[in-house]
């Protein structure tokens, strides 16, 4: 399935980019969850809900999403469709590009087309961060969407079927159709385990942000699940270290010097991981809500002062029209016209 377009709310770009800065060193990941809508000739992934995922390999160029978080995030769909009543699923995953270009990588594009073999509606975000301009001197965030198409398939479909058009594939009864697509899915497969560099290519998707009307989750839940998700990242790889931890290969007392001094200096390095997460996403995290907060105030006393002011008035015409007669209670009219608009 070839999408026509990717549509994220504001809160889904706010949670992502968020978790993109988190770190400058290292790529990070998510999944995101949402629902392909649209006709079928022109399918629209609109994406309401971003699930940060917590990193089981630091490496600095390695993003993986286990089996677990992957189970969670189809877990976290179903439980938004039953109660909401909006069908929600996995459509998409997310990671960051920190200091390179926003572009996918052929590593990128082998694993969107394993994802896309799972769910032919998947897509890939990718954001890229801490990009400063040696002119301007200023930072920006980048971000793009895209899918997977087999080489060679230009515009099409991306389902595996090359040199076959729907039309073609349509001709044959459902049963050869299943085993056309089983050997294309089987032959897609054999090309992503085997590394082929020119098995795949991207096609970008158009990518918008707007709000998305009465979905699941509209709200700052995912930004504030991203903070709570790098601090339990931190205590996860503090734990390991501690566990992992041994005296070497002294014996008697040195092996206890050893272990007390290991376990004092990865205290003080937890300490100071916590500092800087506290620092550099945490409180700017808690001022952006600050303000944020102080608006919505500002917008509801205008609000209610506007409230105030409109009935004061409509009392005065009802007051009017009372004494006028006919005249007064057209205006009165007119004047209840307005406030229902």
């Amino acid at each position: 399935m070839s999408l026509s377009r990717v549509v994220i709310t504001p809160e889904v770009f706010l949670a992502c980019t968020a978790h993109a800065l988190s770190t400058e060193d290292e790529e990070v990941m998510g999944l995101l969850l949402g629902d392909v809508q649209g006709p079928p000739e022109a399918p629209v992934a609109v994406i309401w809900r971003a699930v940060p995922q917590i990193r089981t390999d630091r490496r600095k160029d390695r993003v993986e999403t286990s089996p677990e978080q992957m189970a969670a995030a189809t877990a976290l769909a179903d439980q938004l469709t039953t109660s909401t009543g909006v069908r929600t699923r996995t459509i998409g995953w997310f990671h960051s590009h920190p200091h390179i270009t926003v572009l996918p990588s052929h590593v990128d594009v082998h694993t969107q087309a394993m994802y896309q073999l799972l769910e032919p509606g998947f897509v890939g975000l990718i954001f890229s961060v801490f990009n400063r301009d040696a002119a301007t001197k200023a930072h920006s965030v980048s971000a793009t969407a895209f899918q997977s198409l087999p080489a060679g398939a230009g515009g099409g479909g991306g389902d595996g079927l090359e040199g076959m058009g729907s039309g073609e594939l349509a001709a044959f009864d459902s049963e050869t159709r299943d085993a056309i697509r089983a050997a294309a899915v089987a032959e897609s497969l054999a090309a992503v385990a085997g590394g082929r560099s020119d098995a795949w290519t991207r096609k970008e998707v158009p990518l918008a942000i707007a709000p998305c009307g009465a979905t699941p989750g509209a709200c700052l839940g995912d930004y504030a699940t991203v903070q709570a998700l790098l601090l339990r990242e931190e205590q996860t790889a503090h734990e390991a270290r501690r566990a992992g931890g041994g005296g070497g290969s002294t014996s008697g007392r040195n092996q206890g010097a050893a272990t007390l001094l290991a376990r004092v200096h990865d205290a003080g390095v937890h300490a100071a991981s916590l500092c800087q997460l506290a620092e550099g996403s945490i409180a700017p995290a808690l001022a952006a809500l600050r303000g944020l907060a102080a608006q919505v105030d500002l917008q509801r006393r205008q609000l209610a002062e506007e409230e105030r002011t409109l009935t004061a008035r409509a009392a005065e015409l009802e007051a009017a029209a009372a004494a006028g007669g006919g005249g007064g209670a057209a205006a009165l009219a007119g004047a209840l016209t307005l406030l229902d608009l």
